[in-house]
């Protein structure tokens, strides 16, 4: 009998602040598919929670009756449950982020616990009888739970049953209106990499890493998977869907395609893990307004993906994080289990207020309107939390002119302002505890040489940033203002801090060796291609690479790194570590760092070559901080206490002001594929000064800047040089008569470069009226931001931020 199922999923929801709206829109996309199809499951693929803001809340909101008062930490996480719960899953894989706070407190939050209900300060959500737990099963074939020690009401039982509340297990064969529907879990087999699973340990792939081959990792999951999908076939089911949280796109589709060409009998793989955003645009709406997570290359397409071999065919689909989305497949099955048809409503739905409007006959322009048709229990939940988390972002310890970056695509690919501010903070901070402790700290150092952390601890941006009106501008801008709590836009609070460093890792200083460090770089851009979180940020040192050279794996050493220096203070090179792809003096001298305990740890598959470790926690907090209430000797607080130090208003500072840059102009770290190499400063001595007499400049537009700003568009260029490109930077050549000096490596020393060529705009009210800008000087402000260009006779309401000087290129002479 011809059998048509559909399966609502999504994965990843890791509640941070933007899910306050995103988990009630995903709510009312749900409402609005699910009565579409008589056959229906609702499936997730792990990372329901996530250590954050949203997450912490239920530690104050809930309260324990025994006790009397708010449960505390081992609360943390109930209302991510409850809402869950609402949302009705069927079945949910196992994440590396149900360990963000460790085994034990994944298992409380899993099991049922009466003593727990709604608290005094606005937990909502758990119903008489106390709290529930999960009411559906987690999966998981590749774990083995034996030497865990479960709370009361949580159970492991053998795959192949019903789904059943407060339950582990490897898979569930669900009863959809009479027809069994077969479901695995299988997590990441470098979970242990990334994650403290303790005492649980993996079944299949021991020692694998994020760097061990994907053909490694594949294999690892197909011993564990087969003898799992046998089982449930040998119960007569003959439709399985697997559910991965694999980390990366690419492994999953890898498992695919190898499933298919087993004939294994798996008809439908439901990724997780790597936040990559699938959709169809042909049988689909838009992608959200605010979509900014996905970098070039990033989005996948088609929805599904159809892997096939010898006949059989596995579909895989993934869906975006963080509730953004909900991700809709309908499938036609033939008598013999195999898909026959992929209905045409398959498809990637947002959750926005946009997105929602899409699904219901009314007009949808409000997001109280969009609670209007959620789970009125979810929404209660979530504005149970939004109520407060919300006084965090009354506590402010900073300013920004700039939007800083935390966007994942961008701090899993390239340097951003925020993993440079992120990395200095600590480094600033390792220093206050080192002035302070002194030799018991870390002998023989004084200063702290090098900072750096993985890019896959930014959780979240701090700021703005969206696509205007349904176009293609990016708008990108400083935290907005919330006046409830008296917060002015710029400003930068305890709960933007606490939302981008969810995790709060804490802190360690320890020495590294030059081979270490050359080692240490190679593993952080190892899998840049994947957008995997090791990728650094860092602080201190700087370098280029080459993405198309050879990798780092477990078993081979990389060949990406192409130079690396480290930096004094002003940005002079204090030593060269790489030169030219090779490491350069004693390979065992040493340099002093700080990092994530994490990393410090071999967390993130980081090598172990960090020497003479110790914990900030361990030690107490200098006189110099305590400026910021949050945990000390951890990241969150270092950001806190560097913007406090040196970006606060209140002693009279400036806001934070380094914009961030596209990888073309990134410093710290340089993609060769995308910019020239400057790592060595162009061969000439730190600090030594030079003055420009001819050669060629680049002028980076601001397009999008422009346009927003001063209403104008690009027509285009005429140059006697060679531009660098039609509409992005643009190469001019400068004249004979300059004044401008520059450092090696370089920074701007200040005079100005006039230029031949000219730039033609229209203004986008009324194209037909152009404007041509003829001579015109670039020059410095004493911050180190371009000065606006000197237009003689023109109105135009330049932009400071319009323009960049960017680097000059031989010939000079000087």
């Amino acid at each position: 009998m011809v059998f048509t199922l559909q399966v609502l999923h999504t994965s990843d929801q890791e509640a941070g602040i933007p899910a306050l709206q995103d988990a009630i829109g995903l709510s009312a996309v749900m409402n609005a598919l699910d009565e579409q199809y008589e056959n229906s499951l609702r499936l997730t693929s792990g990372d329901v929670f996530i250590s954050s803001p949203f997450f912490s809340a239920s530690a104050d909101l809930y309260d324990s009756v025994a006790g009397g008062r708010p449960i505390g930490a081992d609360g943390a996480g109930i209302a991510d449950i409850l809402v869950q719960n609402e949302l009705g899953w069927d079945a949910a894989a196992v994440g590396n982020h149900e360990f963000t706070a460790g085994s034990g407190q994944f298992f409380r939050l899993l099991a049922p616990n009466p003593d727990w209900v709604n608290g005094a300060q606005g937990g909502q959500g758990i119903g008489e009888g106390g709290y529930v737990g999960a009411l559906f099963p987690y999966l998981a074939s590749n774990l083995d739970y034996s030497a865990a020690t479960l709370p009361a009401g949580l159970s492991v039982v053998s795959g192949g049953g019903a789904p059943l509340p407060n339950t582990l297990t490897s898979s569930v064969i669900a009863d959809v209106n009479g027809t069994p529907v077969g479901i695995i879990g299988a997590v990441t087999p470098y979970l242990p990499a990334i994650a403290n699973i303790s005492p649980l340990t993996m079944l299949t792939g021991a020692g694998i890493t994020s760097a061990t081959p994907i053909t490694e990792q594949v294999e690892a999951l197909v011993a564990n998977l087969l003898p799992e999908i046998q089982g449930l076939q040998g119960t007569g089911v003959n439709k399985i869907i697997l559910m991965t949280h694999l980390q990366e796109a690419e492994i999953e589709q890898a498992l695919a395609q190898r499933l298919a060409e087993l004939g294994a009998g798996v008809d439908i793989h439901i990724g997780g893990g790597s936040h990559r955003v699938m959709s169809n645009e042909s049988t689909v709406p838009p992608l959200r307004e605010d979509e900014t997570q996905q970098t070039t290359g990033q989005l996948l397409q088609p929805y599904p993906q159809a892997f096939s071999s010898g006949g059989n065919t596995v579909y895989y689909v993934n869906t975006g994080a963080n509730y953004r989305y909900l991700s809709q497949l309908v499938a036609t099955f033939d008598d013999n289990g195999v898909i026959t048809e992929i209905g045409d409503d398959s498809g990637t739905f947002a959750t926005d207020i946009a997105g929602v409007d899409r699904l219901y006959d009314e007009a949808i322009t409000t997001f109280d309107q969009v609670k209007a048709v959620a789970d009125p229990e979810v929404v209660a939940i979530v504005d149970g939390v939004g109520n407060f988390v919300n006084t965090l972002d009354g506590i402010i310890y900073g300013q920004t002119d700039v939007f800083l970056n935390g966007i994942r695509g961008s701090v899993r690919t390239e340097e951003t302002n925020l993993g440079n501010l992120s990395s200095d903070a600590n480094e600033f901070y390792a220093e206050a505890y080192l002035e302070t402790h002194g030799d018991s700290l870390l002998a023989g150092f004084d200063s702290i040489d090098i900072s750096f952390r993985n890019g896959g601890g930014i959780r979240d941006l701090i700021g703005q940033s969206f696509v205007a009106g349904g176009g293609d501008d990016l708008i990108q801008l400083p935290p907005p203002a919330n006046p409830n709590v008296g917060k002015e836009e710029g400003d930068i609070s305890e709960l933007d801090i606490t939302n981008s460093l969810r995790f709060d890792n804490s802190l360690s200083v320890g020495t590294v060796t030059a081979a270490g460090l050359y080692e240490i770089a190679e593993h952080m851009v190892a899998r840049v291609e994947a957008g995997g979180g090791q990728f650094g940020q860092i602080g201190g040192f700087r370098f280029s690479f080459d993405p198309t050279a050879p990798a780092r794996t477990s078993t081979t050493p990389g060949q990406r790194i192409q130079n690396l220096v480290l930096l004094n203070d002003d940005d002079s090179i204090k030593d060269v570590v790489v030169q030219d792809g090779a490491l350069v003096g004693d390979p065992s001298r040493s340099f002093s760092v700080v990092t994530l305990s994490f990393l410090a740890g071999g967390g993130d598959s980081y090598p172990l070559v960090l020497e003479n470790l110790v914990s900030l926690a361990d030690f107490t907090e200098p006189d110099s901080l305590g400026l910021a209430d949050l945990d000390a000797g951890a990241e969150q607080d270092a950001l806190a206490e560097f913007l406090s130090a040196n970006f606060n208003a209140d002693n009279g500072q400036a806001p934070f002001a380094q914009a961030d840059t596209p990888r073309a102009l990134d410093e710290r770290i340089q993609n060769l594929a995308f910019r020239e190499d400057t790592v060595l400063g162009n061969g000439g001595g730190g600090g030594d000064a030079f003055a420009v007499e001819s050669g060629v400049t680049s002028v980076f537009l601001d397009l999008p800047l422009l346009e927003s700003a001063a209403g104008l568009s690009l027509v285009g260029v005429d140059s006697e040089a060679t531009p660098f490109s039609d509409n992005f930077q643009v190469g001019f050549a400068i004249n004979d008569e300059t004044d401008f000096t520059y450092t090696v490596p370089f920074s701007p020393v200040g005079g100005s470069i006039e230029h031949d060529g000219t730039v033609t705009f229209a203004l986008v009210a009324s194209p037909s009226t152009q404007i041509t800008v003829g001579e015109f000087s670039i020059g410095l402000m004493p911050s180190g931001l371009p000065m606006p260009p000197a237009v003689s006779s023109s109105p135009i309401p330049w932009p400071t931020m319009a323009w960049t000087f960017c680097s000059t290129s031989a010939p000079l002479a000087w």
